[in-house]
């Protein structure tokens, strides 16, 4: 039996020992007021005043530490320092769910209004194996939980909904008739009901806890969560099928109906929250988070992650008590989950910066943290984060913004941007004389031919803070002298080895022969400073004849992957598509796949091109900028060492960085443990190891011979991966006639000459 609220019922102040919660929110916030924001700024979508900054709750602050196993736990989200449940929002007060430490890991509600004052907390208690898995309030202030329960002996599961009183008291509770595969994964209180989501169905149950009604979900591709407008409206919001759709339910008719909004294409929707003021329901995305109408309307960003110094990698519960407060729970870019009260603040109280547009596509959550970072560093620079990528392709919308002269100060680079033909219609501004009149880059030492191989006429563009490298490995003793790979090479080696294509070159199919030329081979074909093609080559027909002879489609349920795994070895596979990351990439082709000395080359082409260098992050600054100088002051930390020391995923730029990754690398982190005889045995923590036809082979800690052979390679590499997508799609678009047979492999070839010849004259 389980009980829920303690004899104690509601005590008041409880946690006010616990926490000066904006103390620990280093991870999610800043301290201090974020920058103003221009109000009605569209990118995508529209955009309101967007200012918040995080204020004391009665929450946190105390370590981190899991739910015990014995009695009622939480299906929790992990703070940083409690356990998280479902927050819910009513009547201006957030309910928040939470296991801590300090109280044996039981399950707590603590309620607050939205200056983190008038606290409450009511205490639960419960049985064995039992857990809380989502919670809801309704307008009135009852809490409604979903329950689940395992028998051990019976090997079963069970759920039920309870509901508590305003004073924290066990109203009733109400079994659930299901199978052991269901879950409930989202609630929704109304005044007269509580509505139930899973997988499979929507119970509704009367909040007297007297009938359960059982509805479809209205679709069958489902994607979301269920919520309500903040009022009496019950909403059923998410992805299904190529938009975000939303429902509503009608309670005369007892479903859900399709509401007007259905926002086409991926709007990447991570969680559904219950509306409030003049918006029937919020959603986040990694940018922050946004205000929904049914009226089918554009959505509204109404926080701005960024804006308000909040350093959120993915947003995992929210709930919003008023249209200027939300409490929310989050994952951040370190790994580390937190949660924070914010509140919008008047934008006239905020400190006065220059503000610095940066336009992307899409930006990952490190470069989102750099960002916040620099923002709260800096008392005289803000930099807003501009994306493209959600109302359509991310490219054609900031090319159309190009069009109209909306350009912003800082660009992130894509690989699908046209980057040469941005060059030459003088998109960039050439940062070289910044880089060397830097007082502190300029006494650094960066790996030059980085550097060299991102220049575009003899200019630099780009900041390029680190790299990954791609490329052809093969045996050394087979491939010694080789740069880069030749078709007739490969043909003739086949040949002699009488090799099946399906495995010669790793599993691969006629589609990625094409792509590894377009995507790591394209300056064998294009010379974009002369504005010139060569795709009627000898070198080209060569390619697509080659392509022809490797399967159309790759069965990967049927493929034997073991086989796979050990064909190098086997000597069935002659080379083997890898990308550098780090020192131990190397090892593990050295000593894992290979077992021997190899060697690293450029893919199949002219020869001419070893392995390719594949970007990390890469930012550029618009010539049409009036603030160069700010420009510069946020370009130049990609290049300090606070920045370049701290990449792990990547070769940083810096010498003295890539020097420190190295030795890392030579002595790893190891742990001591005494084993059956007494003796003690230090081991390397996360040693790698590889599995080949059963047999596990132990990958060594590279030694300076091995990072010797790296920084060789690393050295040597003299071209970049760059991909235009235009012209790689007039490729695959005009194969296809060959591969059919309609045309030759040099009619192909003539016409796909026209045809990017023709593009390369109107992007210039």
């Amino acid at each position: 039996m389980f009980f829920f609220g303690s004899n104690n019922g509601i005590k008041k102040g409880v946690l006010s020992v616990l926490m000066a919660f904006i103390v620990s929110l280093c991870t999610l916030g800043g301290c201090g007021r974020a920058a103003s924001a221009k109000e009605g700024e569209k990118k995508g979508s529209e955009k309101v005043n967007t200012i918040y900054e995080v204020i004391p709750s009665p929450l946190t602050g105390i370590e981190k530490k899991t739910a015990s196993s014995g009695g009622l736990v939480i299906d929790d989200m992990g703070g940083d320092s409690i356990n998280y449940g479902t927050p819910a929002a009513a009547n201006g007060k957030y309910y928040v769910l939470y296991t801590s430490m300090y109280d044996d890991d039981r399950p707590s509600i603590c309620i607050f209004d939205e200056n983190g004052k008038n606290d409450q907390m009511i205490k639960l208690e419960g049985g064995e194996n039992c857990q809380v898995s989502c919670m809801s309030v309704s307008p009135d202030g009852r809490i409604f939980f979903a329950v689940n329960s395992y028998d051990e002996e019976k090997d079963k599961s069970a759920w039920e909904a309870v509901c508590l009183d305003k004073k924290g008291k066990e109203a009733w509770r109400q079994t659930l008739k299901a199978n052991d595969s269901y879950y409930i994964r989202g609630m929704a209180s109304t005044k007269d009901n509580t509505f139930l989501l899973s997988d499979t169905d929507i119970r509704i149950i009367d909040n007297a806890g007297k009938s359960v009604k059982k509805i479809s979900i209205p679709t069958k591709e489902f994607y979301g969560n269920i919520c309500t407008d903040g009022k009496d409206q019950v909403i059923l919001a998410g992805s299904s099928g190529d938009g975000f759709i939303a429902w509503k339910y009608d309670p005369g008719q007892e479903k859900f109906t399709k509401t007007k909004l259905n926002i086409k294409g991926m709007f990447g929707a991570e969680i559904v929250v219950s509306g409030v003021g003049s918006y029937d329901f919020f959603t986040s995305r990694e940018d922050g988070v946004y205000g929904l109408k049914l009226d089918g309307s554009k959505p509204v960003k109404v926080l701005d992650y960024i804006g308000s110094n909040l350093t959120i990698s993915y947003l995992q519960g929210c709930a919003v008590a008023s249209p200027k407060s939300m409490f929310l729970i989050s994952y951040g870019v370190d790994d580390a989950n937190s949660a924070a009260l914010v509140k919008q603040t008047d934008p006239s109280e905020a400190v006065k910066k220059v503000r610095l547009k940066l336009g992307c596509s899409g930006a990952d959550p490190d470069f989102r943290k750099t960002i916040v970072d620099f923002n709260k560093s800096s008392d005289k620079i803000q930099i807003d984060l501009v994306e493209y990528a959600y109302d359509e392709s991310g490219i054609s919308k900031f090319s159309s913004e190009i069009a109209k002269g909306n350009i912003p100060d800082l660009i992130y680079i894509s690989p699908e941007m046209p980057v040469e033909s941005y060059v030459s219609k003088g998109l960039f501004e050439d940062i070289e004389p910044m880089f060397k009149k830097d007082p502190v880059i300029s006494k650094n030492k960066y790996l030059d031919n980085i550097l060299d191989a991102y220049r575009i006429g003899g200019k630099m563009y780009f900041v390029t803070p680190s790299f990954n490298v791609c490329g052809m490995m093969g045996k050394e003793k087979e491939f010694k002298g080789t740069k880069g790979l030749t078709i007739p090479q490969l043909e003739k080696m086949i040949k002699k080895k009488k090799a099946d294509y399906k495995f010669a070159l790793g599993v691969v199919n006629r589609e990625m022969i094409l792509n590894w030329v377009m995507y790591y081979a394209m300056d064998t074909f294009v010379n974009w400073e002369k504005g010139t093609c060569s795709f009627n080559s000898d070198s080209f027909i060569d390619i697509l004849n080659f392509a022809k002879k490797f399967p159309k489609d790759i069965n990967y349920e049927n493929l034997d992957w073991d086989k796979y795994d050990a064909a190098v070895r086997s000597g069935d596979q002659l080379v083997r598509e890898v990308f550098y990351y780090d020192f131990h990439s190397y090892m593990m082709e050295r000593y894992g796949y290979f077992g021997e000395d190899i060697l690293y080359m450029g893919y199949p082409g002219d020869g001419k091109n070893g392995p390719a260098i594949q970007d990390g992050m890469t930012l550029a600054m618009s010539h049409e900028s009036g603030h160069k100088k700010e420009c510069w002051e946020f370009m130049r930390t990609f290049y300090l060492d606070e920045y370049q020391t701290r990449i792990e995923t990547g070769f940083p730029i810096s010498i003295s960085a890539l020097n420190a990754k190295a030795e890392k690398s030579m002595n790893p982190e190891t742990y001591t443990y005494t084993d059956e005889n007494g003796k003690e045995i230090e081991e390397v923590i996360d040693n790698p190891e590889l599995t080949l036809n059963g047999k596990s082979i132990k990958i060594p800690i590279p030694k300076q011979a091995d990072i010797d052979t790296v920084m060789k390679t690393l050295k040597s590499l003299d071209c970049r991966a760059r991909v235009d997508y235009n012209i790689s799609n007039i490729v695959l678009e005009e194969v296809g006639a060959y591969f059919s047979g309609q045309k030759s492999a040099k009619e192909t070839a003539d016409v796909i000459q026209s045809r990017v010849k023709v593009y390369i004259l109107e992007s210039k």
